[in-house]
């Protein structure tokens, strides 16, 4: 099924199978006849990228979450927009309808899930949690609640009366790096639980956990001398610690973009962050003033 510009995110089946729904980073969700490959629909509005687009139990219609914290949802099969729902403070990332088709239930990465009525768009309740960045959420039932999947560790049951239950305890979290400190005595590591864990190498004691972010640290680097770890975050901030207390010395703000990576220049005076836009940006590392655009490549940039 070729006709989206960009990455495809989401893939859904119509619960009768003879369609097929696809989201993609181009800001569009598009409709496929399953048994030619033929494309229906293409469903636009979005403002930002498209995540997912599943149908409704009566397959009469879809609806589709974007990174413009919104979900839109459109009748099937003329693709045509029926209403607009959400409007959260951050990236709807997963959106699900109840098995009977009454309710919608979005989740944000603001840390919110909420749940409207499918029919009038009305908001029937919201649920946050400062801890949630919920990739995933299913229906249990026609009312029962719901289940989420985040980077916050076990997957959650949500209950009619908004109250939640961990599945399991999540023993760990996803790492997103292991940087080795330069006099090779520390390793930092990131990690999606929103914490940067630095252990002693030597015996493997964890000397410290570092939460300077509001979002899941992606990235760390010390500097040249060693008394300095920053570390980059999906917040679109760079928290640098003193290494000797491990007290948060500094935020660094200034670009609307994922962090990826970052290095500090040899001199330990400069920064460079790399971008999901793929920007690189050069920063002042005592200030935090921005220094200059080294440039961008056409994908993301995830290491430098």
């Amino acid at each position: 099924l070729a006709g989206h510009a960009d990455d495809v995110n989401g893939v859904h089946w119509s619960p009768d199978g003879a369609l097929v729904s696809t989201a993609s980073d181009d800001g569009t969700a598009r409709l496929w006849d399953a048994r030619t490959g033929a494309q229906l629909a293409i469903l636009e509005g979005a403002q930002d990228w498209c995540d997912h687009a599943p149908f409704s139990p009566d397959g009469r219609q879809l609806v589709v979450s974007s990174m413009d914290g919104r979900a839109r949802i459109f009748s099937i099969p003329d693709g045509r927009r029926v209403r607009v729902l959400a409007d959260h403070g951050g990236p709807v990332k997963a959106v699900g309808w109840s098995r009977d088709g009454r309710r919608i239930c979005t989740a944000s990465y603001d840390h919110r899930l909420r749940e409207f009525d499918a029919s009038s768009g009305t908001r029937l309740r919201e649920v946050s949690n400062a801890w949630m960045w919920t990739r995933t959420v299913t229906a249990i039932g026609a009312g029962r609640g719901w289940v989420t999947g985040s980077f916050d560790g076990a997957p959650l049951v949500w209950g009619a009366d908004g109250t939640a239950r961990p599945l399991a305890v999540a023993p760990t979290h996803g790492a997103g790096g292991a940087e080795v400190s330069p006099d090779e005595r520390l390793v930092a590591v990131p990690a999606d639980d929103g914490w940067t864990r630095v252990f002693r190498i030597a015996d493997g004691v964890r000397v410290a956990s570092l939460r300077g972010h509001d979002g899941p640290p992606l990235c760390a680097a010390f500097s040249p001398d060693g008394r300095r770890l920053a570390t980059g975050s999906w917040d679109d901030s760079v928290a640098i610690h003193d290494t000797a207390s491990f007290e948060l010395v500094t935020r660094i703000r200034g670009i609307n973009d994922v962090i990826c990576a970052l290095t500090f220049s040899q001199s330990g005076r400069e920064l460079v962050t790399a971008h999901y836009s793929g920007a690189l940006v050069r920063w002042d590392a005592s200030s935090g003033q921005i220094l200059g655009v080294l440039g961008a490549h056409h994908g993301s940039a995830k290491g430098l």
